[in-house]
């Protein structure tokens, strides 16, 4: 999702500012269930969102493959995803040995700690 937003240009060189309307990219929180139970948030732009389940599922390991999955519901309006796997499948099991080291997920690239610049800004005159 884009979103047009207004926002104050600065430009270094010349110290000159000025008012524009930019589009910023949107994230928005995803609540994951696998069968009933609560798994992640994750932040991520809101679409293709059922795809980013199925796929992030199988990355953890709680998926062998796309055939263990019974029904995958989405509830956009709440927007969070139930994905249900056959019975046959130990969820229990394959939570214990997941690599899921945080329960909200910022779009760091998955990492469970948000970025952080170490660096020092220049100071804005």
């Amino acid at each position: 999702m884009v979103r047009q937003v207004s926002i104050v240009k600065l430009d270094l060189s010349t110290g000159k500012s000025q008012t524009v309307y930019d589009y910023i990219a949107e994230e928005k929180p995803f609540y994951l269930f696998v069968n009933r139970t609560f798994w992640a948030t994750i932040l991520c732009s809101p679409s293709e969102l059922q795809e980013l389940a199925v796929g992030h599922f199988l990355s953890e390991g709680i998926l062998k493959s796309t055939d263990e999955i019974e029904e995958v519901t989405l509830k956009e309006r709440e927007g969070s995803c139930y994905v249900k796997l056959k019975p046959e499948i130990n969820v229990e099991d394959r939570v214990k040995i997941s690599r899921l080291h945080a329960r909200v997920i910022p779009s760091a690239c998955g990492s469970g700690s948000p970025y952080q610049y170490a660096g020092k800004t220049p100071k804005v005159k």
